[in-house]
Protein backbone atom coordinates (compact mmCIF):
# COMPACT_ATOMS: atom_id res chain seq x y z
CA UNK A 1 0.00 0.00 0.00
CA UNK A 2 1.57 3.30 -0.67
CA UNK A 3 1.61 5.92 1.71
CA UNK A 4 -0.74 8.36 1.83
CA UNK A 5 0.51 11.68 0.19
CA UNK A 6 -1.19 15.27 2.17
CA UNK A 7 -4.50 16.18 0.76
CA UNK A 8 -4.51 19.86 -0.66
CA UNK A 9 -6.36 22.09 1.63
CA UNK A 10 -9.28 22.85 -1.42
CA UNK A 11 -10.24 19.15 -0.44
CA UNK A 12 -11.10 19.81 3.71
CA UNK A 13 -14.66 21.03 2.99
CA UNK A 14 -16.53 20.94 -0.25
CA UNK A 15 -18.31 23.83 -0.92
CA UNK A 16 -22.38 22.77 -2.03
CA UNK A 17 -23.78 20.96 -3.86
CA UNK A 18 -20.64 19.18 -4.20
CA UNK A 19 -20.64 15.92 -1.05
CA UNK A 20 -17.53 16.16 1.06
CA UNK A 21 -14.89 14.08 1.41
CA UNK A 22 -15.39 10.79 2.69
CA UNK A 23 -18.58 10.28 0.41
CA UNK A 24 -16.95 11.35 -2.41
CA UNK A 25 -13.90 8.93 -2.05
CA UNK A 26 -16.02 6.01 -1.61
CA UNK A 27 -18.32 6.49 -4.79
CA UNK A 28 -15.18 7.30 -6.51
CA UNK A 29 -13.19 3.88 -4.91
CA UNK A 30 -16.96 1.99 -6.45
CA UNK A 31 -16.31 2.93 -9.87
CA UNK A 32 -12.43 3.63 -11.11
CA UNK A 33 -10.96 0.14 -12.26
CA UNK A 34 -7.80 -0.48 -9.66
CA UNK A 35 -6.49 -3.12 -12.22
CA UNK A 36 -3.56 -4.08 -9.68
CA UNK A 37 -5.79 -6.11 -7.34
CA UNK A 38 -4.69 -3.77 -4.62
CA UNK A 39 -8.01 -2.56 -2.12
CA UNK A 40 -8.34 0.52 0.10
CA UNK A 41 -10.24 3.67 -0.29
CA UNK A 42 -9.57 6.14 -3.45
CA UNK A 43 -7.37 8.96 -1.54
CA UNK A 44 -8.21 12.31 -2.49
CA UNK A 45 -5.88 14.33 -3.42
CA UNK A 46 -7.19 17.77 -5.02
CA UNK A 47 -11.10 19.03 -5.95
CA UNK A 48 -11.63 22.16 -7.89
CA UNK A 49 -15.33 23.46 -9.51
CA UNK A 50 -15.61 22.81 -13.16
CA UNK A 51 -14.83 25.95 -14.93
CA UNK A 52 -17.07 25.14 -18.03
CA UNK A 53 -19.77 23.89 -15.73
CA UNK A 54 -23.85 24.41 -17.11
CA UNK A 55 -26.60 23.29 -16.17
CA UNK A 56 -25.56 20.89 -14.06
CA UNK A 57 -22.89 21.51 -11.22
CA UNK A 58 -19.57 19.66 -11.63
CA UNK A 59 -16.29 19.50 -10.06
CA UNK A 60 -12.48 18.11 -11.34
CA UNK A 61 -11.02 15.78 -8.61
CA UNK A 62 -7.47 14.44 -8.97
CA UNK A 63 -7.42 10.91 -7.12
CA UNK A 64 -4.99 7.85 -5.73
CA UNK A 65 -6.18 4.69 -6.15
CA UNK A 66 -4.92 1.41 -4.33
CA UNK A 67 -1.90 1.06 -6.21
CA UNK A 68 -0.88 4.59 -6.22
CA UNK A 69 -1.88 5.21 -9.87
CA UNK A 70 -3.48 8.91 -10.23
CA UNK A 71 -6.54 9.39 -11.97
CA UNK A 72 -7.78 12.71 -12.72
CA UNK A 73 -12.06 12.62 -13.43
CA UNK A 74 -14.76 15.08 -13.99
CA UNK A 75 -17.50 14.50 -11.35
CA UNK A 76 -21.09 15.89 -12.56
CA UNK A 77 -23.46 16.00 -9.89
CA UNK A 78 -27.47 16.29 -10.11
CA UNK A 79 -27.68 18.54 -7.23
CA UNK A 80 -31.37 19.17 -8.08
CA UNK A 81 -30.57 21.45 -10.76
CA UNK A 82 -31.42 21.47 -14.17
CA UNK A 83 -34.72 21.30 -15.85
CA UNK A 84 -36.47 19.30 -19.18
CA UNK A 85 -36.66 22.11 -21.18
CA UNK A 86 -39.71 21.33 -22.60
CA UNK A 87 -38.50 17.72 -22.97
CA UNK A 88 -35.24 18.99 -24.68
CA UNK A 89 -33.27 17.80 -22.03
CA UNK A 90 -32.91 14.67 -19.66
CA UNK A 91 -30.00 14.57 -16.47
CA UNK A 92 -27.00 13.29 -14.97
CA UNK A 93 -28.85 9.99 -14.88
CA UNK A 94 -30.12 10.24 -18.45
CA UNK A 95 -26.33 11.17 -19.79
CA UNK A 96 -24.99 8.13 -17.63
CA UNK A 97 -27.70 6.08 -19.91
CA UNK A 98 -26.31 7.79 -22.91
CA UNK A 99 -22.67 7.01 -22.06
CA UNK A 100 -23.38 3.26 -20.93
CA UNK A 101 -25.54 2.36 -23.64
CA UNK A 102 -25.18 4.19 -26.65
CA UNK A 103 -21.28 6.15 -26.82
CA UNK A 104 -19.99 2.57 -25.35
CA UNK A 105 -17.95 0.98 -28.37
CA UNK A 106 -18.38 4.26 -30.46
CA UNK A 107 -15.78 4.08 -33.26
CA UNK A 108 -15.30 7.77 -32.79
CA UNK A 109 -13.22 9.38 -29.47
CA UNK A 110 -15.53 10.77 -26.44
CA UNK A 111 -14.36 11.19 -22.98
CA UNK A 112 -13.98 7.95 -20.79
CA UNK A 113 -17.20 6.90 -19.21
CA UNK A 114 -15.88 5.57 -15.67
CA UNK A 115 -19.18 4.88 -13.85
CA UNK A 116 -21.85 6.68 -11.46
CA UNK A 117 -22.60 6.41 -8.31
CA UNK A 118 -25.17 7.43 -6.16
CA UNK A 119 -24.84 10.72 -4.29
CA UNK A 120 -27.62 12.27 -2.23
CA UNK A 121 -25.59 14.87 -1.00
CA UNK A 122 -25.00 16.10 -4.49
CA UNK A 123 -28.68 15.53 -5.14
CA UNK A 124 -28.97 11.84 -5.96
CA UNK A 125 -26.64 11.02 -8.80
CA UNK A 126 -22.55 11.49 -9.54
CA UNK A 127 -21.52 10.66 -13.10
CA UNK A 128 -17.76 10.38 -13.60
CA UNK A 129 -15.69 11.12 -16.87
CA UNK A 130 -12.79 11.43 -18.37
CA UNK A 131 -11.43 15.02 -17.71
CA UNK A 132 -9.90 16.40 -20.87
CA UNK A 133 -7.71 18.69 -19.28
CA UNK A 134 -6.22 20.36 -22.41
CA UNK A 135 -9.24 20.40 -24.21
CA UNK A 136 -9.92 23.68 -26.13
CA UNK A 137 -13.61 24.24 -27.72
CA UNK A 138 -13.63 24.26 -31.07
CA UNK A 139 -15.29 27.88 -31.59
CA UNK A 140 -11.81 29.26 -29.90
CA UNK A 141 -9.26 27.31 -31.46
CA UNK A 142 -7.54 29.36 -34.11
CA UNK A 143 -7.03 25.86 -36.51
CA UNK A 144 -9.14 26.44 -39.66
CA UNK A 145 -9.99 22.74 -39.68
CA UNK A 146 -11.75 22.14 -36.21
CA UNK A 147 -15.01 23.14 -37.31
CA UNK A 148 -14.84 21.32 -40.43
CA UNK A 149 -14.08 18.34 -38.15
CA UNK A 150 -16.23 18.77 -35.79
CA UNK A 151 -19.00 18.43 -38.77
CA UNK A 152 -17.44 15.68 -39.59
CA UNK A 153 -17.55 13.85 -36.41
CA UNK A 154 -21.12 14.19 -36.49
CA UNK A 155 -21.79 12.58 -40.14
CA UNK A 156 -19.64 9.53 -39.14
CA UNK A 157 -21.60 9.02 -35.24
CA UNK A 158 -24.57 9.49 -37.05
CA UNK A 159 -24.20 7.07 -40.17
CA UNK A 160 -22.76 4.70 -37.42
CA UNK A 161 -25.90 5.08 -35.07
CA UNK A 162 -28.46 5.48 -38.09
CA UNK A 163 -27.43 1.66 -38.70
CA UNK A 164 -27.22 0.56 -35.01
CA UNK A 165 -31.34 1.63 -35.10
CA UNK A 166 -32.02 -0.55 -37.31
CA UNK A 167 -31.04 -3.53 -34.83
CA UNK A 168 -32.07 -1.73 -31.46
CA UNK A 169 -34.12 1.26 -31.00
CA UNK A 170 -32.66 2.28 -27.70
CA UNK A 171 -36.01 2.98 -25.58
CA UNK A 172 -34.91 5.05 -22.93
CA UNK A 173 -33.66 7.55 -25.50
CA UNK A 174 -35.75 10.85 -26.24
CA UNK A 175 -37.67 10.60 -30.00
CA UNK A 176 -38.33 14.12 -31.74
CA UNK A 177 -41.90 13.60 -33.06
CA UNK A 178 -44.27 16.56 -34.19
CA UNK A 179 -45.68 17.95 -31.12
CA UNK A 180 -42.27 18.35 -29.87
CA UNK A 181 -41.20 20.00 -33.27
CA UNK A 182 -44.57 22.53 -33.51
CA UNK A 183 -44.30 23.26 -29.82
CA UNK A 184 -41.14 25.10 -30.12
CA UNK A 185 -42.39 27.76 -32.76
CA UNK A 186 -45.73 27.90 -31.17
CA UNK A 187 -44.02 28.71 -27.53
CA UNK A 188 -42.16 31.44 -30.06
CA UNK A 189 -45.73 33.15 -30.84
CA UNK A 190 -46.59 32.83 -26.99
CA UNK A 191 -43.87 34.83 -25.67
CA UNK A 192 -43.26 37.29 -28.60
CA UNK A 193 -45.46 39.95 -27.29
CA UNK A 194 -45.49 42.86 -28.95
CA UNK A 195 -42.63 41.75 -31.24
CA UNK A 196 -45.35 39.75 -33.07
CA UNK A 197 -47.55 43.01 -33.75
CA UNK A 198 -43.94 44.76 -35.34
CA UNK A 199 -43.18 41.57 -37.40
CA UNK A 200 -46.11 40.24 -38.48
CA UNK A 201 -44.55 37.51 -40.84
CA UNK A 202 -43.50 35.66 -37.65
CA UNK A 203 -47.15 34.44 -37.22
CA UNK A 204 -47.65 33.07 -40.53
CA UNK A 205 -43.71 31.47 -40.87
CA UNK A 206 -44.71 29.53 -37.01
CA UNK A 207 -47.65 28.42 -38.95
CA UNK A 208 -46.40 27.27 -42.52
CA UNK A 209 -43.33 26.00 -40.11
CA UNK A 210 -45.58 23.25 -38.93
CA UNK A 211 -46.50 22.19 -42.38
CA UNK A 212 -42.76 21.33 -43.06
CA UNK A 213 -42.09 19.31 -39.68
CA UNK A 214 -42.96 15.93 -41.51
CA UNK A 215 -40.25 16.51 -44.02
CA UNK A 216 -37.84 16.09 -40.58
CA UNK A 217 -39.81 13.53 -39.69
CA UNK A 218 -39.45 11.54 -42.68
CA UNK A 219 -35.91 11.56 -42.72
CA UNK A 220 -33.45 8.95 -41.93
CA UNK A 221 -33.10 8.71 -37.97
CA UNK A 222 -30.21 8.56 -36.12
CA UNK A 223 -28.94 9.31 -32.57
CA UNK A 224 -28.05 12.75 -32.31
CA UNK A 225 -26.51 14.82 -29.63
CA UNK A 226 -29.26 17.38 -29.11
CA UNK A 227 -27.12 20.44 -28.48
CA UNK A 228 -24.15 20.02 -30.66
CA UNK A 229 -23.03 23.61 -30.43
CA UNK A 230 -18.73 24.46 -30.56
CA UNK A 231 -19.24 25.48 -27.11
CA UNK A 232 -20.30 21.38 -26.17
CA UNK A 233 -17.38 20.18 -28.51
CA UNK A 234 -13.95 20.03 -27.66
CA UNK A 235 -10.27 19.53 -29.68
CA UNK A 236 -8.63 17.26 -27.42
CA UNK A 237 -4.71 16.00 -28.71
CA UNK A 238 -5.91 16.72 -32.34
CA UNK A 239 -9.01 14.68 -32.22
CA UNK A 240 -12.76 15.80 -31.55
CA UNK A 241 -14.58 14.79 -28.09
CA UNK A 242 -18.02 15.85 -27.61
CA UNK A 243 -19.44 16.69 -24.28
CA UNK A 244 -22.73 17.22 -22.59
CA UNK A 245 -24.76 14.53 -23.76
CA UNK A 246 -27.75 15.05 -21.54
CA UNK A 247 -29.76 16.09 -24.66
CA UNK A 248 -29.59 12.48 -27.11
CA UNK A 249 -32.46 11.98 -28.95
CA UNK A 250 -33.01 9.73 -31.72
CA UNK A 251 -34.21 12.48 -34.61
CA UNK A 252 -32.54 13.19 -38.27
CA UNK A 253 -29.00 14.28 -37.99
CA UNK A 254 -29.22 17.56 -39.85
CA UNK A 255 -30.47 19.11 -36.67
CA UNK A 256 -26.61 18.32 -35.05
CA UNK A 257 -25.30 20.11 -38.05
CA UNK A 258 -27.76 23.18 -37.81
CA UNK A 259 -26.99 23.60 -34.37
CA UNK A 260 -23.13 23.57 -34.90
CA UNK A 261 -22.93 25.80 -38.26
CA UNK A 262 -25.63 28.55 -36.45
CA UNK A 263 -24.30 32.02 -36.44
CA UNK A 264 -20.93 30.99 -38.57
CA UNK A 265 -19.48 32.74 -41.47
CA UNK A 266 -20.76 31.48 -44.95
CA UNK A 267 -17.23 29.71 -45.84
CA UNK A 268 -17.12 27.72 -42.58
CA UNK A 269 -20.72 26.98 -43.44
CA UNK A 270 -19.86 25.58 -46.85
CA UNK A 271 -16.87 23.81 -45.43
CA UNK A 272 -19.14 22.29 -42.64
CA UNK A 273 -21.74 21.21 -44.86
CA UNK A 274 -19.13 19.86 -47.04
CA UNK A 275 -17.25 17.92 -44.64
CA UNK A 276 -20.95 16.20 -42.79
CA UNK A 277 -21.67 14.99 -45.72
CA UNK A 278 -18.84 13.06 -46.83
CA UNK A 279 -18.84 11.69 -43.83
CA UNK A 280 -21.89 10.05 -44.25
CA UNK A 281 -21.90 10.13 -47.75
CA UNK A 282 -25.17 11.99 -48.07
CA UNK A 283 -23.23 13.89 -51.00
CA UNK A 284 -26.50 12.73 -53.61
CA UNK A 285 -29.46 13.05 -51.21
CA UNK A 286 -31.24 15.28 -53.02
CA UNK A 287 -33.72 16.31 -50.40
CA UNK A 288 -30.63 17.46 -48.04
CA UNK A 289 -30.28 20.80 -48.45
CA UNK A 290 -34.37 21.51 -47.69
CA UNK A 291 -33.78 19.11 -44.83
CA UNK A 292 -31.34 21.23 -43.14
CA UNK A 293 -33.02 24.83 -43.73
CA UNK A 294 -35.84 22.95 -42.03
CA UNK A 295 -33.49 21.97 -38.99
CA UNK A 296 -32.70 25.27 -38.92
CA UNK A 297 -35.64 26.74 -38.75
CA UNK A 298 -36.49 24.51 -35.59
CA UNK A 299 -33.35 25.40 -33.91
CA UNK A 300 -33.94 29.09 -34.30
CA UNK A 301 -37.24 28.64 -32.59
CA UNK A 302 -35.83 26.01 -30.19
CA UNK A 303 -33.55 29.05 -29.12
CA UNK A 304 -36.10 31.79 -29.28
CA UNK A 305 -38.47 29.73 -27.52
CA UNK A 306 -35.88 29.13 -25.01
CA UNK A 307 -35.54 32.22 -24.04
CA UNK A 308 -38.68 33.33 -22.48
CA UNK A 309 -40.17 36.33 -22.60
CA UNK A 310 -37.98 37.82 -25.31
CA UNK A 311 -37.39 41.25 -26.31
CA UNK A 312 -35.58 42.55 -29.66
CA UNK A 313 -32.18 42.25 -27.80
CA UNK A 314 -29.02 41.49 -30.19
CA UNK A 315 -29.70 37.80 -30.04
CA UNK A 316 -33.34 38.01 -30.14
CA UNK A 317 -33.31 40.22 -33.52
CA UNK A 318 -30.29 37.70 -35.31
CA UNK A 319 -32.34 34.48 -34.42
CA UNK A 320 -35.17 36.73 -36.13
CA UNK A 321 -33.23 37.18 -39.22
CA UNK A 322 -32.33 34.02 -39.60
CA UNK A 323 -35.89 32.92 -38.93
CA UNK A 324 -36.97 35.62 -41.97
CA UNK A 325 -33.93 34.40 -44.46
CA UNK A 326 -35.00 30.69 -43.82
CA UNK A 327 -38.65 31.64 -44.02
CA UNK A 328 -38.35 33.24 -47.53
CA UNK A 329 -35.51 30.24 -49.08
CA UNK A 330 -38.35 27.94 -47.73
CA UNK A 331 -41.49 30.39 -49.70
CA UNK A 332 -42.94 30.05 -46.35
CA UNK A 333 -43.73 33.75 -46.20
CA UNK A 334 -43.95 36.41 -49.00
Amino acid sequence: MPVPREVNERTAAAPAPFPDLEALAEGLTAVLDDRSGESGLVQILDRKPNPYTSTFPGEVVTCMVADGGEHRVLCKYTAGGGHSDHGHRGGVGYEAEVYREVLQGLPLPVPAFHGVFACPQAGGTCLVLQYLEAGIRVSKLPVPDSMPAAAAWAGRFHAWNEQRLRRWDFPFLTRYDTEYYVGWSRRTVRDAGAVLAEHPWLGTLCRRYEDTVPALSARPQTVIHGEYTPHNVLWYEGRIYPTDWESAAVAPGEIDLAILIEGWDEATVERCVQSYRQAREAAADNSFEEALKIAQLYVAFRWLAARGDWTEDARSLSLLGELYRLGEQLRLIP
